[in-house]
Formats: structure tokens, sequence, C-alpha cells
């Protein structure tokens, strides 16, 4: 039964718990959701100025550059898939680096310097601030995949 339905039944009473913003599991949370929502800003742009086939060819000259590592992510249409368990932050920060700046650099090929990184900044400018702190952190903003 819908929970919509259920509720009108039978008297319930919700918990939400809320996890420590510093825990692992937070932190690890906040980063791939931040990595995500921008890449998909970035390839969703990147796809409206260039078109779907170069897009797909960013996407798999980028999938190529970060295969050696293994890592269970890669972009497929305008979103980010990944399954990767990180049994750290800095391993998924690696990860998504190497990610974006081969995105950067298959963007700058096709469009030039100024205009991909003006399409960076601009996806990033587009982040909810959580998200953009979490980026800022750990140096994934734009300035430094120029």
């Amino acid at each position: 039964m819908p929970f919509s339905q259920y509720k009108q039944a039978v008297p319930c009473e919700l918990v939400l718990f809320s996890p420590p913003l510093y825990s692992h599991a937070n932190q690890t949370f906040v980063l791939r959701r931040g990595v995500s929502d921008w890449t998909h800003l970035i390839l969703d742009r990147y796809r409206e100025m260039v078109g779907q086939k170069l897009l797909q060819i960013m996407i798999d000259q980028s999938n190529m550059s970060i295969e050696p590592w293994q890592w269970q992510v890669q972009l497929e249409g305008t979103s980010l898939w990944d399954q990767h368990f990180f049994p750290n932050l800095e391993t998924a920060v690696k990860a998504y680096r190497a990610l974006l700046l081969s995105m950067g650099e298959q963007s700058s090929l096709m469009i030039g310097n100024g205009l991909s990184q003006r399409l960076v900044s601009e996806t990033y400018d587009r982040l909810i601030q959580a998200e953009k702190d979490s980026l800022e952190k750990h140096r994934l903003i734009p300035a430094a995949l120029a």
C-alpha cells in the first residue's frame, strides 16, 4: 500500500536522522553528489553547444582516460555513473579530478580554452552551496581544471 494511503489508515510517527556533517559517509555523499550534478550540467550544456556526436566523443575519450584505474565510474549520456566504493575521500577526489580534467581537456580541444573554462565556471555556479563547499574543500573548482 502506498505511504500516502497508509498514513490515513493507521497513525504513525516518522523519525528522520541526519548523519553527522563530518562523517566519512556524509562527506563522500556530498562530494559524489556535487561531482555528479556538476558533470551533468557540464555535459548537458556541452551537448547544447556541439551536438550529440561530439558529446559522445568527449564521453568516450574521458571514460577511456580513467579506465586504467579500474574505478567503477564512467560517463553515460549526460550523467555520471558511479558504482565505486572509495575506502577514503582522497581516492574519490583523485578519481573525480581525473574525470573532470579529462572532460576539460576534451572540451578545450573542441571549443577552445576560453569557452571551455566559461562552460565549467557557469555550470559550477549553478550548484547548491553545500556541493560547492565540498568541491572547494577538495580543490575541485573551475580554476583547477583549466
